[in-house]
């Protein structure tokens, strides 16, 4: 993983840059590598806070969008009560046999 993560941080001219990986919700590598900065001779730890300024917007993007879909998934299985009673409340047509349960609202 050292020599990935220095060819990558020579390759791009970071400064430093920190490896941090985590497997059925426990810290299984965790590495710094480089300085905190251009100007700096300060060593790189992994308790070194970074910005990631735009880098975020993917991040809650895809985190979004993938609650989005288990709430999809979770309205379109439904019980067999809520199919017997399909039309009985068609108020609201759109809304119609979705599950109490379900945080997803078709508008």
């Amino acid at each position: 993983m050292a020599v990935v993560a220095e060819d990558y941080r020579r390759k791009f001219d970071a400064p430093g840059l920190a490896v941090v990986i985590a497997r059925d919700g426990r810290l299984a590598y965790a590495q710094a590598f480089g300085v905190t900065g251009h100007d700096s001779r300060e060593q790189l730890t992994t308790s070194n806070l970074f910005r990631i300024a735009s880098v975020s917007k993917p991040i809650t993007s895809a985190a979004i969008f993938s609650l989005m879909e288990r709430a999809t998934s979770e309205a379109m299985t439904l019980s067999l009560e809520n199919e017997a009673s399909w039309g009985q409340n068609t108020a609201n047509s759109h809304t119609a046999g979705a599950s109490s349960k379900s945080p997803l609202t078709i508008c």
